[in-house]
């Protein structure tokens, strides 16, 4: 038996490999060397990277019934008498074990796992990036090629034109939209380009984003200054403050 030493967090349950529970996670079918395979994204981030798994018509049962009430056991008895076919137990459960230890499992392993994670990041006093750091990218190098881009896009046919038909300082707030540049890029262009132009002078921009993995609150927000391409971003703190006084507190549970 595995001794787990640290507590899950209270908001999620976890269930044992008797009675395995599969996460809420991204399946994706495609084809590696030949082979079917069921690509694996975890949308909590506690995954890191894709996981690869065989697309084996086994493990495709198991992952429809494993729903944390189900045992082992009575997979194979299902499987034995739709098919006919005698499965054992021992399949299943080398199946639960494979997964947990791969952390696919709603399990006390992933619920460990998954405090660690947030304790990491709680002692963080600058919130990471994801892509240029992730992919190993140099800094200016990723620079140079987006602001390339964003000008590429910007002298395109459905970009903005050389003047746009503001007036001075009059734009307070832009909303471009939540995709990536080289499918998003002439609607980047027309917002940036009026901020650019037609912006106020301000000293603190208010950022809202999508979020894409689950959370237990409609909006969340952080404490924590932002590092970026172009350097750190410091998060004005007190205007944050008088943000989350209306949501209770709210704001910094997730």
């Amino acid at each position: 038996m595995t001794k787990h030493t640290k507590q899950p967090p209270d908001d999620i349950p976890v269930f044992p490999l008797e009675t395995p529970a599969v996460r809420a996670l991204e399946f994706i079918p495609s084809e590696y060397e030949g082979q079917q395979v069921l690509l694996v994204r975890d949308p909590m981030g506690v995954l890191e990277g894709t996981a690869v798994l065989s697309a084996h018509p086994l493990l495709l049962i198991f992952l429809q019934l494993a729903n944390g009430r189900t045992t082992c056991a009575e997979m194979a008895q299902m499987v034995t008498r739709a098919t006919g076919q005698l499965i054992q137990p021992s399949v299943f459960e080398k199946m639960a074990r494979q997964l947990d230890e791969a952390l696919l499992l709603q399990s006390p392993r992933f619920a460990e796992a998954l405090a660690r994670k947030r304790e990491e990041f709680a002692k963080l006093e600058v919130r990471p990036p994801v892509v240029y750091r992730a992919e190993g990218a140099d800094r200016l190098a990723l620079i140079k090629d987006l602001a390339e881009e964003l000008r590429r896009h910007a002298r395109a046919s459905q970009g903005p034109p050389a003047q746009l038909d503001l007036p001075p300082r009059s734009v307070r707030a832009i909303m471009a939209p939540h995709i990536d540049y080289q499918r998003g890029g002439p609607a980047y262009a027309w917002a940036y380009r009026a901020l650019k132009e037609h912006g106020i002078q301000a000293r603190t921009w208010i950022v809202l984003g999508t979020c894409h993995r689950p959370l237990s609150h409609r909006f969340v927000a952080t404490r924590k200054d932002f590092e970026t391409p172009l350097g750190t971003v410091a998060t004005d703190r007190d205007l944050l403050e008088e943000i989350a006084a209306e949501f209770s507190g709210e704001l910094f549970r997730d």
